[in-house]
């Protein structure tokens, strides 16, 4: 048994309680340690649904963009049909896609020159057999293809499961749409994208945030002001978590915004591990892509797209101030806690994992015990 699958049976999270009878979090090892991280791809983040991209990003046939952090590429293919490859080359391992492209022929590698047609076939190893050669002798180009990535879409989001082994998307995401099941999303449409490249901060952390609302009078004091603690709820359901805000005076499908504050009933669901979903409102919606990094537990990269389901197309006043509002929320306020808490981690004090609160952090609770059966499934368990 090596040291990550000692210190995991040593630690219980699902009944780890403090002398005091209140439930602790996790260690500050568990954000810090590259082992863990490895564990993580390993048992949970590689053998679920992780949302990749959307598809508005690569509309057209022959579209490719890559995905940060998973070293995956998505393509709209000739066919119609979007797929994932592995971004690596079947002939030296150099990562094929480094930036979005729009209408290419082929996918070519840029160290040698083999190209692959968009369903992943090699179909040229230019100069492979000498000059003017192409397929050397006995050499199979089927055997060489890219590897394809199982690949599934939502609308307008694109998830991928690094193992294939994952259950349908559907079932993963069954709690989430069972929520929503109200949402009219015929009128979808995509108005913004706020790219935040690669935060200093562990993936666990910018999940927790959102599913708590106890941080919001304190953190959210320009987006969330005048927002009393006791209007908030939590949500823990069977493969939901998350919490929400109960505005009795705000009519369903009102304006959630006013004078740079949110005014709207609000939710806020994670469906673990990674994403994030939140409805404003009943007509705006901002969806999370958060990528762990797969070799620094301390960096996530983070892009947050919005999109609005009302009949009509939003001015470009009301575009104007959801990015501003979004860029406080999630720049100025929620940002620079994310980064506090990683360095936090890095004291010894954290190792007793902290305090949860019994009312407002039972979602996070659900949270610590998913990863923890994650991470000690197929039996590691005691």
């Amino acid at each position: 048994m090596d040291d990550i699958e000692t210190w995991l049976h040593q630690t219980d999270y699902a009944r780890h309680d403090s002398t005091d009878g209140l439930v602790r979090g996790l260690p500050g090892r568990a954000y810090r340690d590259e082992a863990i991280l490895q564990r993580e791809v390993a048992k949970w983040l590689s053998n679920t649904w992780v949302l990749a991209g959307v598809v508005h990003e690569i509309p057209g046939r022959g579209a490719m963009t890559p995905v940060p952090n998973l070293r995956v590429f998505l393509v709209h293919g000739n066919n119609g049909q979007i797929r994932a490859f592995h971004n690596i080359c079947r002939h030296r391992g150099h990562e094929l896609v480094g930036e979005n492209q729009t209408q290419t022929r082929f996918i070519a590698c840029p160290y040698h020159g083999w190209c692959y047609d968009h369903e992943g076939s090699l179909r040229s190893t230019s100069q492979f057999a000498g000059e003017g050669g192409h397929f050397a002798k006995g050499f199979d180009p089927a055997a060489h293809s890219l590897r394809p990535v199982r690949c599934e879409r939502w609308l307008d989001w694109i998830f991928v499961n690094l193992d294939g082994n994952a259950p349908p998307l559907s079932e993963h995401l069954g709690g989430l749409t069972r929520r929503l099941k109200d949402l009219d999303f015929r009128n979808l449409r995509h108005f913004h994208t706020l790219d935040h490249g690669e935060v200093q901060a562990n993936w666990k952390l910018v999940m927790e945030n959102s599913l708590e609302p106890y941080h919001t009078p304190y953190v959210h004091t320009k987006t969330g002001a005048g927002i009393p603690l006791r209007d908030h709820y939590t949500i823990t359901e069977d493969g939901l978590l998350g919490c929400g805000i109960y505005m009795p005076e705000s009519a369903p499908g009102g304006a959630a915004i006013s004078d740079g504050t949110l005014t709207a009933e609000s939710h806020f669901l994670s469906v673990p591990p990674l994403l994030i979903f939140v409805v404003y409102a009943g007509t705006t919606i901002i969806v999370h892509r958060n990528l762990p990094s797969l070799e620094r537990p301390d960096r996530t990269h983070r892009t947050v797209y919005l999109y609005s389901l009302s009949e009509q197309p939003l001015t470009q006043a009301e575009i104007d101030e959801w990015m501003e509002i979004e860029y406080i929320i999630h720049v100025e306020e929620d940002g620079p806690v994310y980064e506090n808490l990683q360095r936090g981690k890095h004291s010894p004090v954290t190792d007793d994992g902290g305090i949860l609160s019994p009312v407002w952090e039972e979602p996070v609770k659900a949270f610590y015990e998913a990863w923890h059966t994650a991470l000690t499934r197929d039996g590691d368990t005691p």
